[in-house]
């Protein structure tokens, strides 16, 4: 049996070059929070699509310190969980509300047409958006699972310094299982090399 082939990670500066290009869509704001939900939050497409504003909110309105995932919203209606919101992310939904001012927190985040304030976004049309960003950078072999790979990898590689561990990096994928968790990151020889050097 084969390999899978998964889906490939981004650099910095290519993340950097994906973010300056929805800028240029029509609905940059929008598609700002999508790009930063999948690699600052490592969301999956069905993920990006089921977030509502409740879920970033604080109870005064204002952007929250972290996502609220709830069950209805995670693949499969598993478990839900928390993911700090970075910054960056924490601005984009900001200047995202200003813009769509939703109604209240039932709304969904990601609206594909003015009516659709309250139709969640289906998994595939975040997968296609994702994939015309791509093709259109050149960027082949990504999909939107790049951004949940990236997040992943990265995590793993800096979990040690905040003296956290592989299973706080499942529990925030929200994996049910390590292996999954550890099928998401990717080795590097020059740090194999280094680490075995230490020795």
């Amino acid at each position: 049996m084969g390999l899978v082939q998964q889906a490939r990670r981004l650099t910095g500066p290519q993340q950097e070059r994906l973010l300056a290009h929805v800028a240029t869509t029509r609905t940059p704001a929008r598609d700002t929070v999508l790009v930063l939900l999948s690699y600052k939050c490592g969301l999956r497409a069905i993920e990006m699509g089921a977030v509502r504003w409740r879920m970033v909110w604080t109870v005064e309105g204002a952007v929250a310190d972290e996502l609220v995932l709830e069950n209805t919203a995670t693949k499969g209606g598993k478990a839900g969980r928390r993911i700090a919101l970075v910054p960056a992310l924490q601005a984009a939904l900001a200047t995202l509300a200003a813009i769509d001012r939703p109604r209240d927190g039932d709304a969904f985040v990601a609206r594909f047409r003015k009516d659709s304030r309250d139709r969640h976004v289906r998994a595939d049309t975040v997968r296609e958006l994702f994939r015309g960003w791509y093709q259109a950078l050149g960027f082949a072999g990504c999909s939107s699972h790049s951004g949940r790979r990236s997040f992943g990898t990265t995590l793993a590689r800096s979990v040690h310094l905040v003296g956290g561990s592989i299973v706080d990096v499942q529990q925030v994928l929200g994996h049910a299982h390590l292996a999954t968790t550890l099928r998401y990151v990717d080795g590097d020889r020059e740090r194999q090399h280094a680490l075995v050097q230490l020795l």
